[in-house]
């Protein structure tokens, strides 16, 4: 009935128990009708204490003189026994994954990352016989395990005590049945909140790069029929890169716009400056220049930047090619973002380099126009003289 309440009449003389196998938003799908991964199955879970097994609290007997009699109150006090059976339906439990700074969900290479996981509790978990989540990390973002802690509250769930943790090679479980039991702590908690750190500790070529971080949260509350279930939440981070080419810009705005290997810059961002480790590749941002590291250009005139955060930098170039000078401005702004990975720098050349075809042409025709406007000055003059007589 709409109140959620049935009545059970004409039954005949017999043993009678009741199984759940249908209700409102309840998942009842039973072990052998498959394993339950879809969330559409419903919100709240079936009662363990109403399914075709030995656990199955809801038998009577139906006597001839009209009685109703009972094996015996349940354990969990799930039942009333004055001829009404009450049964509860507890919502399932849930997960997310999310970043603890949604800013940072541009990255850089070897920045640490605060990931949080929020569980709710069902009331009967202390009834659940599998409470656990896998954390998994794709292939170069690295989770630091050591910086783990689940709370509830302002309260500290212990290790070994209240879950146990293993570690993985791509990330780690969580088990909140410990020794065959859910502790105390965990029974009186309606939330946990999971907090650690991580980073991309592996190099990438991609100028787009995205590092998947996903959890999936199994849990049953029978070890009898009911099979596991589990639900998934994942995020993700992404680091970015750029190119750039350096080109020659001849004199004049002339250049023949080739590749010019050779070039040294330092890159730059919000006054800090990209170091990377001599052992090991890792990247860090200093105070000053003389500690930046410092990339050249190679044949095709290029330097790529992998593994960046989007956002604001400044190339500054340090050593122009040879045979060419430092522009005027040594710093480039550019923005590093999923639209945006490349740039273009043109040196001019120095002037002791010898001219080319276009720039010759270009001083010689200047040489002519002084020539003639010299002629003219003199024509002038002269016109000038012979009127005056």
């Amino acid at each position: 009935a709409e109140d959620g309440t049935f009545k059970l009449s004409d039954l005949m003389v017999g043993d009678y128990y009741l199984v759940e196998t249908k209700g409102p938003n309840v998942d009842t799908l039973l072990a052998e009708q498959g394993e339950a991964k879809d969330e559409s199955l419903g919100h709240f879970m079936v009662s363990k204490f109403a399914q075709n097994d030995t656990n199955n609290k809801y038998a009577f007997t139906y006597t001839a003189d009209g009685k109703l009699t009972t094996p015996g109150k349940p354990v969990g006090g799930d039942l009333e026994w004055d001829k009404t059976f009450s049964l509860v339906n507890y919502v399932k439990p849930t997960i997310e994954k999310s970043l603890a700074d949604a800013k940072q969900a541009g990255v850089s290479k070897d920045e640490v990352i605060g990931y949080k996981v929020a569980l709710s509790v069902p009331e009967n978990i202390g009834e659940y016989s599998k409470f656990e989540y896998t954390d998994v990390a794709a292939k170069g973002l690295t989770i630091d395990t050591e910086s783990l802690v689940l709370k509830d509250g302002e309260k500290t769930l212990v290790k070994d005590t209240d879950y146990t943790m293993i570690k993985n090679a791509d990330g780690y479980t969580i088990n909140f049945v410990v020794n065959g039991a859910i502790s105390e702590n965990v029974k009186a908690a309606r939330h946990i909140a999971v907090a650690y750190n991580a980073k991309v500790t592996v190099a990438t070529t991609e100028m787009k790069k995205e590092y998947t971080n996903k959890v999936t949260l199994t849990y049953k509350n029978s070890d009898m029929t009911v099979k596991d279930r589990s639900r998934d939440s994942e995020t993700k981070v992404t680091t970015y890169g750029i190119t750039l080419t350096k080109k020659d810009g001849g004199r004049f705005g002339l250049g023949d716009g080739s590749a010019l290997p050779g070039a040294e810059f330092v890159l730059k961002k919000d006054g800090e400056f990209l170091a990377v480790s001599a052992e090991g590749g890792v990247y860090s941002w200093v105070d000053t220049q003389a500690d930046a590291h410092v990339f050249t250009t190679n044949e095709k005139g290029q330097i790529t930047v992998t593994g960046l955060d989007d956002g604001a930098y400044t190339f500054v170039e340090t050593k122009a090619p040879t045979g060419y000078i430092l522009p005027q401005n040594p710093e480039t702004n550019v923005t590093i973002d999923s639209k945006t990975n490349a740039v273009e720098i043109a040196n001019n050349r120095s002037p002791e380099m010898p001219l080319t075809g276009s720039e010759t042409l270009v001083c010689v025709g200047s040489g002519a126009t002084v020539l003639l406007g010299l002629a003219a000055i003199v024509m002038k003059k002269k016109n000038r003289e012979e009127a005056a007589r």
